[in-house]
Order: structure tokens, then C-alpha cells, then sequence
């Protein structure tokens, strides 16, 4: 199966729900998510093979649940694993065509480990700190 098409796997979502009032009026802050695990599977015809993150944290802004997407400025993964393979065929898919219901400006994980293929001895990257962060597209008007 496509990932676009697959959601990924969840354990233990809560949501903290916390209201402020501000003279006479009430303000909804971003609510507090956090998971314990969650993995992606991808299908033979990708480099990725799998994803696993563990004890994630986000704040989640209160509009995304008027939404399909949950928007966002971070979300931190405490111990992250992907496990890269090689496609079994060439497909040419580039990264807009993939939908995502996750829309964050960064994604970060404290201790990330990379592993190239599926046997003990395949070569591997482990205890990286990474972060990937979208940037405006230079391209669309008023962005410098």
C-alpha cells in the first residue's frame, strides 16, 4: 500500500486540553499530544522500508480539529529508527505527491538511527540529532 494512503501507527495519543481567560474572554492555547510509539511501513518500491519514533511530543493547534491535518510548530521524538532498503523497482514520486494529515514547521528527534538494509552486519548511523524543517518556497510571490 501507498503511505499516503496509510496512517501511521499510534500508541497511547493524549491530549491536554488547557482553556485561559483573558479579561472576560477565553483563549484556546495549542493543546499538548503526545504518543508513545509510532511506526510507517512503506511498500518495496521506496527507499524507506519502516519508521519508528518513541515518546512523541507536540503542541497541536486547536483550529486542526476543524481540519483534516494537524498543524503545528514542532514535533519531538525522544528515539526515532528508519531502516532504508533498496527498491525492488525504479519509481519516480516526489515528495509533494505524497499526502500528509501532519503539517508542522520542524520535526525533530533527539537520538536517530539509520539503518541501510536488513541484516545484522548492513551498515548503519546511529544516535544522530536530527531535524528537518520546511521552508517557505522561494519561488511563490512574497517570499524573500
Amino acid at each position: 500500500m501507498h503511505p499516503s494512503k496509510r496512517k501511521p501507527k499510534l500508541r497511547s495519543l493524549s491530549l491536554l486540553l488547557p482553556i485561559q481567560q483573558n479579561s472576560n474572554s477565553y483563549a484556546l492555547p495549542p493543546l499538548s499530544a503526545a504518543a508513545s510509539e509510532a511506526t510507517i511501513n512503506w511498500d518495496k518500491e521506496t527507499f524507506f522500508q519502516s519508521a519508528t519514533f518513541s515518546a512523541i511530543k507536540a503542541d497541536v493547534k486547536a483550529t486542526s480539529f476543524l481540519s483534516r491535518a494537524w498543524n503545528g510548530e514542532e514535533v519531538l521524538a525522544d528515539h526515532g529508527t528508519i531502516q532504508l532498503q533498496l527498491p525492488e523497482r525504479n519509481r519516480a514520486e516526489s515528495i509533494d505527491s505524497i499526502i500528509s494529515h501532519y503539517r508542522f514547521k520542524s520535526y525533530r528527534c533527539e537520538k536517530l538511527d539509520i539503518l541501510f538494509g536488513d541484516s545484522e552486519d548492513a551498515p548503519s548511523v546511529k544516535g544522530l540529532h536530527a531535524s528537518l524543517q520546511q521552508l517557505p518556497d522561494q519561488s511563490l510571490p512574497g517570499c524573500i
